[in-house]
C-alpha cells in the first residue's frame, strides 16, 4: 500500500497548506487511487465432476510446469490438466492426448505412477500405460489448509482471477478512503493494485522409477516419500503403498513458500523471502537446518556441487524489486554463504549441469552461463525471441525450455550455440 498511502498523504498535506491560507477553501480531501478489478475464474462443480481420463490430444494454450518421465514429457496445461507427449524422437515429438485432471498444476511421478493436485485432492493415477491413465487413488481435501481455494455456492471454487485496473478518485467521506479491498453496487470485488500483486498470482536429481522436474515445482519424491510445498508449509507423504498415499507429516515455514527441489540428502526450499535448507538423510522426517534471507521476489532454486542457484524477481506477484541471480555456497547447510549476485531482466526459472546454468530470463530469452567459477561467471550465449519459463536438462547435450511461447528441445551439446531441435507451439 505505500504508493496509495503516500498518494493519500500527499493529498491531505496539501489540502490541508491550502487552508493555512485560506480560510474560506471547504474542508475536504480526496486521493487518486488505483484498483484492480478482480474477475474470479471458477472450476465448477460439474467440471470437477467430468472423469479424470486421457482425451483427444489439444493444443497447448496456457502451459505451465514440465516434467519428464521415460520416453515422455508431461506439461501442464494451468488448472486444466496434462499434455502427453512422446518424446521418444526429441526432432519429432508427439502429442499423444490430454489428461483431463480440472485445477490441476504439479505432478511427480514415481514406479508408474503419477502424483497430482486435483484442487484440494492428491490423485494416484496408474501411468502404467501412458494411453490408459487410470486413477487408482485419491487423499481428499489434502491441500485444502496449504493452498487456500475459496469455494462459491452454485459456482464452485476460485482458482485463479483475471484483474483490470481502474483509477478511482476516493474522497475523504468515501468509506473506500482507507480500504485494502472492497465490492461495489454489483459485487465486484476490487483490490488495491499492490495488495493484489502480492497476493493474487498466477503464479533434478532424482533417478531410477522417478522422474525429473523443473525448478518451478512444488512436487518432488525421494525414495518412498512425496514432498509437496503449499503456500505455507511442506507436506510428507508416504508412497510406499503407491496408489494410496499417507500424509506423515507437515512442517510449517511461514507465508510465501513456492517451489522444493531436491539434491543428494537435502530438500531445497524456495520463498518469496528467502530460502529453506532441509537435512533429508531421513526421507520420512526432514530436518530444517537454516534459511537464507533475500529481498522479498519470487525464488526458485536448483543445485550442484553444494552450489545453490537462485533467481529473484521483482515486480511481480512476489512484490520486491530486484531482478538478479544469487549464487549461494550451501557446503555447510546449517550456514549458506552468499558468493556472487548478476543482474537479469525477469528470471523465472532454471536449470544446471556440468557447470553450465540455463536460466530463463522471461521476455528476455534464455541465457546459457559457464558458472566453473561462481565468483565471475561467463555469459556463453543468449537466446532471444522466445518467453520462457521454465527449463529441465537432461543430459549435456539435451535441454528443455517451456514458456508462453511453447516447449522447445534445444541440443546444447555447444553451449556457445545452442540450436533448437524441435517446437511445440502454443495456440
Amino acid at each position: 500500500m505505500k504508493m496509495r498511502q503516500s498518494l493519500f498523504v500527499a493529498s491531505l498535506l496539501l489540502g490541508a497548506g491550502l487552508l493555512t491560507f485560506s480560510g474560506c477553501i471547504e474542508d475536504r480531501c480526496s486521493a487518486f487511487g488505483i484498483f484492480v478489478k478482480m474477475d474470479p475464474v471458477y472450476i465448477t462443480d460439474a467440471q470437477l465432476a467430468e472423469p479424470i481420463q486421457l482425451q483427444e490430444s489439444r493444443a497447448l494454450e496456457n502451459p505451465g510446469k514440465i516434467y519428464v518421465y521415460g520416453q515422455y514429457i508431461l506439461i501442464n496445461e494451468r488448472y486444466a490438466g496434462l499434455h502427453i507427449i512422446d518424446n521418444s524422437n526429441p526432432e519429432e515429438p508427439v502429442n499423444t492426448g490430454f489428461l483431463n485432471i480440472p485445477g490441476n498444476v504439479d505432478m511427480a511421478v514415481r514406479n508408474n505412477v503419477l502424483y497430482a493436485d486435483n484442487v484440494n485432492d492428491l490423485l494416484a493415477i496408474d501411468v502404467s500405460d501412458m494411453s490408459n491413465p487410470v486413477v487408482a487413488g485419491r487423499v481428499e481435501g489434502v491441500f485444502e489448509d496449504s493452498r487456500f481455494y475459496p469455494y462459491v455456492d452454485g459456482q464452485g471454487y476460485i482458482i485463479d482471477y483475471v484483474t483490470t485496473s481502474v483509477s478511482e478518485v476516493v474522497s475523504c467521506d468515501d468509506p473506500r478512503f482507507s480500504d485494502d479491498w472492497w465490492f461495489d453496487s454489483n459485487n465486484n470485488f476490487f483490490v488495491a493494485e499492490d495488495i493484489a500483486e502480492a497476493s493474487f498470482s498466477n503464479t533434478s536429481n532424482n533417478t531410477g522409477g522417478t522422474g525429473t522436474g523443473g525448478s518451478m515445482a512444488r512436487f518432488t519424491i525421494s525414495q518412498e516419500y512425496l514432498y509437496t510445498v503449499g503456500d505455507a508449509s511442506l507436506n510428507v507423504f508416504n508412497i510406499s503403498q503407491a496408489n494410496q498415499p499417507v500424509q506423515t507429516s507437515t512442517v510449517d515455514l511461514g507465508w510465501g513458500i513456492e517451489t522444493i527441489y531436491p539434491y543428494q540428502d537435502k530438500l531445497f526450499v524456495g520463498a518469496r523471502t528467502g530460502m529453506f535448507l532441509f537435512d533429508n538423510s531421513q526421507p520420512s522426517n526432514p530436518i530444517l537446518m537454516s534459511s537464507y534471507s533475500h529481498w522479498n521476489s519470487c525464488d526458485p532454486v536448483v543445485v550442484e556441487d553444494n552450489i545453490a542457484y537462485v533467481t529473484l524477481r521483482g515486480g511481480t506477484p512476489c512484490d520486491g524489486f530486484v531482478n538478479q541471480l544469487e549464487i549461494i555456497d550451501v557446503e555447510d547447510i546449517t550456514a549458506p554463504r552468499l558468493i556472487s549476485t548478476w543482474p537479469m531482466e525477469g528470471p523465472y526459472g532454471l536449470a544446471i549441469r556440468d557447470k553450465v546454468l540455463y536460466l530463463c530470463d522471461g521476455d528476455s530469452g534464455l541465457k546459457v552461463f559457464d558458472v566453473t567459477n561462481p565468483i565471475s561467471i561467463d555469459l556463453d550465449s543468449h537466446i532471444t525471441g522466445l518467453d520462457t519459463y521454465d527449463a529441465i536438462s537432461l543430459s549435456n547435450e539435451h535441454l528443455l525450455v517451456v514458456g508462453s511461447n511453447g516447449l522447445y528441445q534445444f541440443d546444447v551439446s555447444d553451449s556457445e550455440s545452442p540450436r533448437i531441435v524441435s517446437i511445440i507451439p502454443v495456440q
